[in-house]
């Protein structure tokens, strides 16, 4: 499937609730300390992943960076932000390859001498 294809992506948070809990028929209750996961509809397939937190909160931005890695948006800004680093890189290689071999006037007029 091409990166720019359109396809339908969710990525919700709801709660897995301990029997305890009195909100435990609210899959959407946001307030209790159970469980947080993830369900992620993507490709045509249903998963479920844990947040590995309990705090609404925090599973939602776990469920923002997942949708992020399936938006194909995002995903060429992230190659291209690395291509940039690389690109960045290297001329700071550069840069230190010809502040190396820079020499002053002095130093290159007793080299001639000698």
């Amino acid at each position: 499937m091409s990166d720019f294809t359109a396809r339908t992506v969710t990525v919700t948070v709801f709660t897995r609730h301990s029997e305890e809990c009195p909100q435990k028929d609210n899959r959407q209750w946001k307030r209790c300390k159970c469980r947080k996961s993830l369900y992620i509809y993507s490709d045509g397939k249903v998963t479920y992943k844990s947040a590995k937190t309990r705090s609404w909160e925090q599973a939602e931005r776990v469920a923002q960076t997942e949708r992020d890695l399936r938006d194909p948006v995002k995903r060429k800004e992230l190659q291209l932000e690395e291509e940039i680093r690389k690109v960045q890189e290297q001329a700071d290689v550069d840069a230190a390859a010809r502040k190396a071999n820079l020499i002053t006037v002095s130093d290159a007029l007793d080299r001639w001498l000698s």
